[in-house]
């Protein structure tokens, strides 16, 4: 529904802007200060995917899921600068509404992007993949564990032969305990 959103943009500039959105929010699960924040420079390409290099005090570097590299990588890529931002390229300033405001431009029906729910499609999705609990507090940029356990309600349930097999299989290639 969202991809249908920026696609239905009547305009290249918010068509583009409204991927760049989707691409930080659902394939990196950034907040919308950090999207607010990134810019080209910030965007790495490598044989392995894209990262995102996130400043500020949750300063960390965020591996984009695969669906959502292409958006990213290209607009960064055009980029005539690297201090150009990546989303709303052509602002002369930046306020904590910039989303918002664009959001209400940019949404006349029922779909409304949201930037806290966008990241909380991304850590339900890590958490479903079975990403490790470390790894995923690192790349989300938060103090503790304590801090995702809100979204394990949304995580699918584990078909309990499966789940039987994953806890009791967990030191299989580990040396077992004296």
């Amino acid at each position: 529904m969202l991809r249908s959103w920026a696609d239905g943009q009547k305009t290249t500039y918010r068509r583009v802007n409204c991927h760049v959105l989707l691409g930080l929010g659902m394939g990196a699960g950034l907040s919308a200060s950090e999207v607010i924040d990134v810019q080209a420079r910030h965007v790495h390409i490598d044989d392995d995917g894209v990262l995102i290099e996130v400043s500020g005090i949750r300063a960390r570097v965020v591996p984009v899921l695969t669906e959502w590299e292409p958006v990213l990588a290209q607009i960064a890529s055009a980029a005539i600068r690297p201090d150009l931002y990546l989303f709303r390229p052509t602002r002369e300033k930046t306020h904590k509404n910039l989303i918002g405001n664009f959001v209400d431009k940019t949404s006349p029906g029922r779909v409304r992007a949201n930037t806290q729910r966008m990241r909380s499609t991304w850590i339900v999705t890590q958490l479903t993949a079975g990403t490790p609990p470390k790894v995923l507090v690192e790349a989300a940029g938060v103090d503790s564990l304590e801090a995702l356990t809100r979204f394990l309600r949304f995580v699918p349930d584990v078909d309990p032969a499966q789940a039987r097999r994953a806890l009791r299989d967990a030191y299989r290639h580990e040396d077992p305990l004296p």
